[in-house]
């Protein structure tokens, strides 16, 4: 580093410390500080949380989480090479890539272990260090007190209880962290433009290499700047639009590289469903920010068919263009409200891919989004204050806001506190999808509640589905409970449903030994070791049979398989 920028840089601290220094003296920080405060109150509950869903496979059965040496593979594979064999990358038409994210569990991983209360503690931590951006972001739209009511909305909203108390749910929360970062360096006074341009553009980055979600927060940054603030001079939003532009390009070169493609949509069908069904996506992310729903994760989501018919096309390119005017004039007219309508918008818009592909909506798509949430809640306040309207009614309707999201929060987060409640929570609704009970069975099978676990299963049994795991898991709670003959039906079911998984071979041939059908068990063992020669259950099995006195009449089959195996 050279003394000249060593010079800047040090000069460039001192301003910081200088400005944090006024910040404190002015007391300015005891109501923000109060804010993080009863935020933590309302979700401390998170450090106790156990592990569930994707945690299971992102944390507890991670495959690289356990090296430091992994760093490279991380930055150069999809984010479900942590889980999956590489295989998958081959075969995947859509795919994510999320290094950062992986790199955190890595970090927690290696530091402390796979203790859930770490775990929850980052996740937690991430939340309360976006209270405090989003304040720093208030105070360059709003005045000190109207940033304070926005740090409140947002924090308490219970449309970010998801990520807070969910770990898989991380690289929503974590890409907002860096891009509300790369928003409040952006919107600095102009004394450092290309200083903070250059820094804004680092964290971007860290957002989009969090999650691909963050992409459209440039756009907003630009419309920002020009249409809400002095607008800059020709040749510094030039400047701005290609470092962002080179950001966003050295982003789709490392996602290139390590998905082999772009894998953003699956093909022409699924991109026009995405773009049918977006308005939809809207509407539920509306009634999120109403508290008409709290939203917990696997919800369904009844997405409309790509078939193109002309009254579908009429109502959806109806609403593309009244909501394109509604941008097009608020931004003419510079409208707070557009503002946090626009980032609205945009950010609930990548999460339709996922959505109309899975039918599923989890809660922590609303996450990013919850900020424009707060800025529209922020701005209405703002607007009574102005107004005629007295100051006790600003701080009536702020502190209802408050108090509703603050508490429907809390309710929310009881869903979270163990495996059993996370998904008892998600059924007790009327729109869960079947995984919901489907896995609330695997976490009763987990703890040896096995009629609990049937009873799971059962109701996420669908006719119309092929579901291999389900009939699989199934058919392990009824073996546990002696049901023999409903055992092998359901395992029957498995392997016919899938007849390339060794485990459900493995599975069915231990049912036929508690049957003393050993013929039979035995050819179902050496076709679990033909599909998976290194499957250790079957090996185990098999060496555990033909020790046993029964293996007499099978002493040829058990000598091949054991010098085979």
């Amino acid at each position: 580093m050279s003394p000249g920028t060593l010079r800047k840089t040090s000069s460039s601290m001192i301003v910081a410390i200088k400005q944090t220094y006024t910040f404190l003296q002015e007391k300015k920080w005891p109501p923000l500080f109060a804010i993080i405060l009863v935020t933590f109150g309302i979700h401390c509950s998170a450090i106790n949380n156990e592990f569930y869903w994707d945690d299971h496979a992102q944390v507890l059965d991670a495959k690289l989480t356990d090296s430091w040496n992994n760093i490279y593979t991380i930055f150069t594979s999809e984010v479900w090479r942590n889980v999956e064999h590489e295989e998958r990358l081959n075969h995947a038409t859509i795919d994510t890539f999320r290094p950062m994210f992986n790199l955190s569990l890595l970090v927690d991983s290696q530091l402390f272990g796979k203790s859930s209360y770490w775990h929850h503690s980052v996740n937690l931590f991430i939340h309360l260090l976006s209270i405090i951006f989003v304040y720093l972001i208030g105070t360059q739209i709003f005045s000190h007190r109207m940033a304070l009511w926005m740090s409140a909305f947002f924090s308490l909203h219970p449309g970010t209880v998801t990520c807070i108390h969910y770990v898989s749910a991380r690289p929503d929360s974590m890409a907002t962290l860096f891009a509300l970062i790369a928003i409040w360096i952006s919107l600095l006074p102009s004394n450092y433009f290309i200083r903070n341009q250059l820094l804004a553009a680092f964290f971007l980055f860290l957002a989009l290499l969090s999650k691909e979600t963050t992409l459209f927060v440039t756009v907003w940054i630009i419309v920002v700047r020009i249409s809400f603030f002095r607008p800059p001079k020709r040749s510094s939003l030039l400047f701005q639009v290609l470092i962002f532009m080179v950001t966003i390009s050295f982003y789709f070169a490392l996602r290139f590289n390590a998905l082999q493609g772009i894998k953003a949509v699956e093909n022409t069908n699924h991109l026009i469903e995405v773009i049918v069904n977006y308005p939809w996506v809207l509407v539920e992310g509306l009634k999120v920010a109403i508290f008409h729903t709290s939203p917990l994760p696997l919800r369904s989501f009844n997405a409309l068919h790509s078939a193109i018919s002309i009254p579908q096309i009429i109502i959806t390119s109806t609403i593309y263009i009244s909501l394109g005017m509604f941008i097009i004039w608020g931004l003419i007219k510079r409208n707070n409200y557009v503002l946090s309508a626009t980032w609205f918008i945009l950010l609930l818009a990548p999460p339709t891919v996922a959505i109309v592909r899975t039918h599923i909506i989890d809660g922590h798509y609303f996450y990013a989004p919850t900020f424009g949430i707060a800025l529209l809640y922020a701005t209405i306040a703002n607007s009574l204050a102005n107004s005629q309207i007295r100051q006790w009614i600003v701080t009536a309707f702020a502190v209802t806001i408050c108090l509703t999201a603050g508490t429907l929060s809390y309710i929310s987060a009881q869903n979270f506190k163990t495996e059993i409640l996370f998904y008892k929570g998600i059924i007790s609704t009327d729109f869960y999808s079947e995984i919901a009970p489907f896995n609330l069975g695997n976490a009763y099978l987990r703890q040896g509640l096995n009629k609990k676990a049937v009873d799971a299963f059962q109701l996420a049994l669908r006719p119309e589905l092929d579901q291999p795991e389900l009939y699989n898991n199934l058919s392990l709670a009824y073996l546990r409970m002696n049901m023999l003959q409903k055992a092998e039906h359901f395992a029957i079911a498995a392997v016919q449903s899938k007849p390339e998984n060794a485990r459900y071979y493995y599975n069915l041939g231990l049912i036929r030994m508690k049957q003393k059908n050993w013929k039979s068990a035995l050819t179902l063992l050496q076709e679990s070791l033909e599909l998976d020669p290194s499957y250790k259950s079957s090996k185990e099995l098999v060496t555990q049979f033909c020790q046993s006195r029964e293996s007499i009449p099978f002493y040829t089959i058990c000598k091949k398989m054991l010098t085979t195996n």
